[in-house]
Order: structure tokens, then C-alpha cells, then sequence
């Protein structure tokens, strides 16, 4: 099995209106990317990944993360730095920067920094599971014991509308399929399907599941609070 050359790419833009700035802010002693970077370099250091970059159009994220080891060999430019900038766009800016260099990648893993429970190990496996499978592109999720679309349900003026006909005729959930909810912290996609379909997850994504007490992903204060503890334990 041969396995792709991958760029390991982190997205780090330094507006964030619910935490502000919050890529780096100091969790358990250290800024939050560093978290990310560390999981990435030792990977890169087995050989999982060629490359570990930083996409980032703030000098102070770029200056905490070229420190940890992680490279910022461009600044992301303002148009891909917004709330509505596209994770596709902001690799394909990545890609091109690196083309321009001579410099050829399989695919692009990409690792969010406000997930930053995942492992080097866990980069490794899915490494392993996208050669493996064939498929265009791997997500991370983990496995829900609870919600699933059997207890859930749109809300239509003040009704419920569920999302399962046999919401009400005394299913246990056990009983039905499980649900797999993607956790953000590992995606990978090939360059080719990068390029063509200017998407990161394929129709049909090869799946990585991980445990979901290591699936925090950092959108609140109260996030926040779950990772310090977390890591506290």
C-alpha cells in the first residue's frame, strides 16, 4: 500500500467573533494551536505527513507558530480571512502557493486547531484508512450513543415534525443504525478532487472514528472550560 505525500495544513485566522483570538488562547499553560501543531510535527517526525504549515493572516499567530515548529511560509491574504471564507478556498490558496515553489502534495490533510484533543496516532490511522480505501477524501467523526434521527426533529411554528416516521411506535435507539457525527479534526483530500471538484469531503468519504471525549471542538467559552478539564484529567 502506498501511501501519499500529504500537506498538513492549519487554518488559523486570527478573527473569531464568539472567543476572540481564540487559536491562541492559553489552554492549560500553552496557546491552543500548539496543541494541533505538536500532534502534527510528531506525526510528520513517523513520516504520516511531508509538510506541517500554518495558514494564517496574523503575525501573532504566525510568530506562536513558526516557535512550536510549525512553518508560515506565506500570510493568508484578508478575502480568505473572513467569516465567510471557504476552508476549500483558503488549501487551493495553500496549493497554489507551493506550486508556484516547485513543490508537488497527493492530498492535503487538514487539522483544525479548536480540535485539538486528536493524537498523532489518530493522524497516523487515518493516514493509513484514506490509502487504504481508495476514496477521495476521509473525514473524523465519533460515534453518537444517543441522538440519531429517531429522537430528533424540525420545529414547524410551534410543531415538531420528525425526522423519523417511527419517532413514536416504541423503537429503542440501541435498535436503530448507528450515527457518526464529524468531530473537524482531521480531513483528508486528494489535490486532484481539490482541484476538480473544489470541495474537501467527497459523496462518499473513507471514515476515521474517534473517541468522542477527545471530539471537543472549541466554538464557546463553555468548550473551553470542557478542554481544560478534560485535559486536567
Amino acid at each position: 500500500m502506498e501511501r501519499p505525500r500529504l500537506l498538513a495544513l492549519i487554518p488559523a485566522r486570527g478573527g473569531s467573533k464568539g472567543v476572540p483570538h481564540k487559536n491562541i488562547l492559553e489552554v492549560n499553560g500553552k496557546p491552543l494551536i500548539c496543541y494541533t501543531i505538536a500532534a502534527a510535527l510528531e506525526a510528520s517526525s513517523r513520516g504520516d505527513v511531508a509538510n506541517v504549515v500554518v495558514s494564517t493572516d496574523d503575525e501573532q499567530i504566525a510568530a506562536i507558530a513558526r516557535a512550536a515548529g510549525a512553518a508560515v511560509p506565506f500570510s493568508r491574504p484578508a478575502e480568505l480571512a473572513g467569516d465567510s471564507a471557504k476552508s476549500v478556498d483558503v488549501i487551493l490558496h495553500a496549493l497554489e502557493y507551493f506550486q508556484q515553489q516547485g513543490v508537488a502534495y497527493d492530498g492535503v490533510m487538514l487539522l483544525q486547531p479548536t480540535t485539538p484533543l486528536r493524537t498523532a496516532k489518530d493522524i497516523s490511522q487515518a493516514v493509513d484508512l484514506y490509502a487504504a480505501s481508495g476514496a477521495e477524501s476521509l473525514i473524523s467523526c465519533y460515534r453518537e450513543e444517543y441522538v440519531s434521527d429517531l429522537v430528533t426533529y424540525r420545529k414547524q411554528g410551534d410543531r415538531a415534525v420528525p425526522l423519523n416516521p417511527n419517532h413514536n411506535k416504541g423503537l429503542r435507539r440501541q435498535d436503530t443504525p448507528a450515527v457518526y457525527v464529524r468531530n473537524g479534526a482531521v480531513y483528508i483530500t486528494s489535490v486532484v478532487y481539490l482541484r476538480t471538484a473544489c470541495q474537501v469531503i467527497c459523496d462518499e468519504p473513507a471514515l476515521l472514528v474517534m473517541p468522542k471525549e477527545r471530539s471537543v471542538n472549541i466554538d464557546s467559552y463553555a468548550d473551553v472550560e470542557l478542554l481544560k478539564w478534560i485535559l486536567q484529567k
